[in-house]
């Protein structure tokens, strides 16, 4: 009976010692696999950090919204770096695209901006466009790259002291030594991918060498192919001639040492170019007292691509009335040949296919039959930067 009690005993000691080095061990593992609020992941951090709730900040987004459309109605630009780097930790990024999106739901350029200083905070590219997702019609990407680039640059000029007699214009240029070896794959980048098609990233890109290029179109398409895919190459070149004629095209199209068009009829991947020029060419020959058939006539004279290439951005610079049914497809594209009526298609349903898919395809199905219907839908289907459109009239 002795011996029975003795065991017990013992039994009762053994699971108690057992019981407390399993609590010790559980103890010890969440202290470990818990972490502070200090070793919260980076990107955790960051998202808390650039994410305000929306109803505790109802009347700093209406003073934000207030500055920003004094600065762009008096100042006449999209400079609002500033007026963005002073709300970002009060109202959040989510705050800031909100409004920006409230008072212009494309706000493309206003996007730029923006993405720059997410990336300032941020510091990483795939990180930053999970905050920026596609705000703006991913403006605010294109300024993620444009930072990123900076950044990388202002990097390489620090390690990398003048050497005597260089102009130091030339250090403000894009060094091709600086993004050399990121472009060719940085769309592939999973942090990029899962966020943004590689035509888009391509595009994003092209915006970004421009700006670091100090508006250098052909440096910036020198960049661009870097892209060992000709397809992005175009798309970079399409995002690089997109910044240039943005920047640059208002006094372009009055310097009378450059043709109408400049620099689309010059430039390689001419379409790439056109698809962002015509508009200002439209506009400027209208304000001389001149007609669209007059941009029409000044497009057939140019030869091949670049013919080809006018008409394309003949169709995009016409959205705006395609959407609102002041126009047909079939009406805008009825001038030149069967390839330049087509890119004039391309052109328009390309873009809509991005912004308006639904009223897209009530224009291709009740406005156009046959071929050109098919391609309607087809550019439609591709919207903006798709990878699988025909390129044979897009690349030299």
């Amino acid at each position: 009976m002795c011996i029975s009690r003795i065991q017990w005993i013992i039994y009762l000691l053994l699971l108690a010692g057992i019981g407390f080095v399993a609590w010790m061990f559980l103890l010890h593992t969440s202290t470990v696999t818990a972490p502070s609020t200090s070793e919260v992941s980076i990107n955790d951090r960051h998202e808390l950090e650039l994410q305000v709730p929306l109803e505790k900040t109802v009347d700093l987004r209406k003073a934000f919204a207030t500055e920003v459309q004094t600065h762009i109605a008096s100042k006449k630009d999209f400079d609002l770096r500033s007026i963005y780097e002073s709300y970002i930790d009060k109202i959040g990024a989510n705050g800031m695209i909100t409004e920006i999106q409230r008072m212009d739901p494309v706000c493309h350029f206003e996007g730029h901006d923006l993405g720059k200083v997410i990336f300032e905070k941020i510091g990483t590219i795939g990180e930053s466009l999970t905050i920026c997702q596609d705000a703006c019609y991913s403006g605010c990407m294109h300024g993620v790259f444009m930072e990123a680039f900076k950044k990388k640059q202002e990097e390489y000029l620090k390690t990398h002291p003048a050497k005597p007699g260089e102009d130091p214009e030339d250090r403000e240029h894009i060094n091709m030594d600086v993004v050399k070896e990121s472009i060719p794959s940085i769309c592939e980048d999973p942090s990029v991918s899962s966020s943004y098609r590689p035509g888009d990233c391509a595009h994003g890109v092209g915006h970004a060498v421009t700006y670091l290029a100090n508006d250098d179109w052909k440096k910036a398409i020198e960049t661009c192919n870097l892209f060992t895919n000709k397809k992005l190459a175009y798309y970079c070149a399409s995002g690089a001639y997109m910044e240039y004629v943005t920047i640059k095209g208002a006094s372009d199209i009055v310097d009378p040492t450059k043709s109408l068009f400049y620099p689309c009829d010059q430039g390689e991947y001419p379409a790439a170019c056109f698809f962002s020029k015509v508009g200002d060419a439209i506009r400027a020959t209208q304000a001389k007292g001149g007609k669209s058939s007059d941009v029409i006539r000044a497009c057939l004279k140019l030869p091949g691509l670049y013919q080809l290439g006018c008409f394309h951005g003949f169709g995009n610079a016409y959205i705006g009335p395609l959407q609102e049914d002041k126009l047909s497809i079939k009406d805008l594209c009825a001038n030149g040949s069967l390839e330049d009526r087509q890119m004039c298609i391309e052109g328009a349903m390309m873009r809509i296919g991005k912004y308006a898919y639904e009223k897209g395809q009530t224009i291709c199905s009740t406005q156009l039959e046959g071929v050109d219907q098919k391609i309607c839908l087809d550019a439609l289907s591709q919207r903006m930067y798709g990878l699988d459109r025909p390129f044979e009239r897009y690349l030299n």
